[in-house]
């Protein structure tokens, strides 16, 4: 095909041969990682949890600067949107609210499948429990501003789309575009961030 190229070799060249690569293996024991001096913590003692009731499962988060949100889980029964403020201690209530978006849409949609954050927007991702075509698709877009607000907050139903839409777990976002990856399809999803 004209104007391809390879742009990862599957051949490491010469000149990757021992430069300290921290992928690369040249320890002594074969091991990825030969460098025992690493930024990263270790995974040993870092954890805190946080009880967050019985109020769903969660797939997928977001964070905007300031808050994390959590996705209520699609592949569960959904729930609310769980929001931390990462201005106050993990293990404070006061850190902590929620919203139901069964109250947005009029399918009564509260189960997503991941989170993505744009700069100003949250926007839960789509999601349907299996392959049945004809069931709701239904992605939320949070204004960032009053949390708990019905007015906050917007719903969309992909299947206006198309028939063919099921539904997407997981997003990113590339400066411009969101694009949400598909499930139970082949068709991928791009929402055009910028206002027309």
């Amino acid at each position: 095909m004209v104007g391809c190229q390879l742009l990862f070799p599957t051949v490491a060249e010469p000149s990757d041969a021992g430069t300290g690569d921290a992928h690369a293996t040249d320890a002594s024991d074969g091991s990825i990682h030969p460098d025992t001096s690493t930024p990263y913590s270790n995974l040993d003692g870092g954890f805190v949890f946080y009880p967050l009731g019985s109020t769903g499962t969660y797939q997928g988060g977001t964070f905007d600067g300031r808050y994390v949100y959590l996705a209520p889980n699609g592949n569960g029964d959904g729930g609310p949107v769980q929001r931390y403020d990462t201005t106050e201690g993990f293990t404070t209530s006061k850190a902590w609210t929620t919203f139901d978006t069964k109250v947005v849409s009029d399918a009564g949609v509260n189960a997503f499948a991941g989170a993505a954050f744009d700069g100003k927007n949250v926007y839960l991702v789509g999601y349907t429990p299996g392959t049945t075509p004809g069931s709701p698709v239904v992605f939320m877009r949070y204004d960032g501003k009053s949390f708990q607000s019905k007015s906050s907050w917007q719903a969309f139903d992909a299947l206006a789309l198309s028939p063919k839409v099921v539904g997407y777990s997981g997003a990113t976002f590339d400066g411009r575009h969101i694009y949400f990856a598909p499930l139970w399809s082949s068709y991928a999803l791009q929402y055009d961030t910028t206002p027309s």
